[in-house]
């Protein structure tokens, strides 16, 4: 990555609101790396993360007129400045659902737009409460009760959101709300009204419940077990996507469960997710090296990845 882009993407993180380019400066700069056409380049490695970083940010760019003089009127800036910011905060949101970011990671990158103690987190939330109509808006406080993100932690406030917007219909918020049951967040842990749930939001379509519903079979969770059930819908859910549910297809393989044993294809997926940013995935491929599961013998390899799994925790 250009050091240039660096200064620019780093400067607008700093501690002190103060210190922060205001948003005219950050255009300017971008424009100016823009006119010398530096690219953005990463290692095999990063791609994949370069990649979403930079498509989030490129889809929340304010369009700005080309004078350097301009009028923006307060409110509607803000309106739009807030929508955009929940549109980019639900993308990570959806990203660590499907296990791009781990939940300390996903966490910590929502803290750094709702900064407490700061007008900036006054603002989003009014937002959020003003805007109660929108289902995305009621899954996003819920999380922010439910981790604690930019205001006081609160269970039970979460599983009442995620149950408010259950009620209107939304998919995602049947799954959350199979969690809370799950995990007994906010309300009594009861892994059969979990599973129930899960089943809901999976046959309409949600793949995280369908992973859920998967492991729920797997483990006999709310529901008499049933592996080879288990491995059916991990691979349904696989096929439409979902990384966590291509991990668990590996572990199948891999033990045997619920189908034929075939470590070749438990290699192959660890591969792939590994390929596709998965960082769980990577303790899995240095197993494979280490023991030859699918693959030859390779402890500089295993061992290399084993250290590459250390730094990403």
């Amino acid at each position: 990555m250009p050091d240039k882009y660096v200064e620019v993407y780093t400067s607008c993180w700093q501690c002190n609101p103060e210190d922060r380019p205001d948003i005219h400066q950050v255009f300017s700069d971008l424009k100016s790396l823009e006119n010398k056409n530096e690219k953005l380049k990463c290692n095999n490695r990063d791609d994949n993360l370069c990649s979403w970083i930079t498509n989030i940010t490129n889809s929340l760019q304010i369009k700005l007129p080309e004078s350097n003089t301009m009028e923006i009127d307060g409110s509607s800036f803000n309106f739009d400045y807030h929508k955009k910011l929940i549109n980019k905060l639900f993308l990570l949101y959806e990203k660590f659902l499907q296990g791009g970011i781990d939940k300390d990671n996903y966490i910590q990158l929502i803290k750094q737009y709702i900064t407490p103690n700061n007008k900036n987190e006054n603002e989003i939330m009014n937002y959020f409460l003003d805007n109660m109509d929108k289902r995305q808006n009621i899954i996003l406080l819920g999380d922010f009760f439910r981790h604690g993100i930019g205001i006081e932690k609160d269970e039970n406030k979460a599983f009442e959101l995620y149950k408010t917007a259950a009620e209107k219909g939304n998919i995602k918020s049947t799954y959350q709300l199979g969690e809370c049951y799950f995990y007994g967040v906010g309300v009594k842990k009861n892994v059969i009204k979990a599973f129930e749930l899960y089943e809901n939001a999976a046959e309409k379509g949600d793949v995280n419940a369908l992973n859920n519903l998967a492991y729920c079979y797997q483990h006999g969770i709310g529901i008499i077990k049933d592996e080879i059930k288990a491995f059916k819908l991990y691979k349904e859910a696989a096929e439409k996507g979902d990384i966590i549910s291509m991990n668990n297809l590996g572990e199948c393989y891999q033990h045997g469960i619920g189908t034929v044993k075939d470590e070749i294809k438990a290699f192959e997926l660890y591969k792939e997710l590994v390929e596709k940013g998965h960082v769980y995935s990577i303790y899995d491929l240095g197993y494979c090296y280490e023991k030859g599961v699918g693959t030859e013998k390779d402890e500089i390899k295993a061992l290399k990845l084993y250290e590459e799994y250390e730094n990403k925790l």
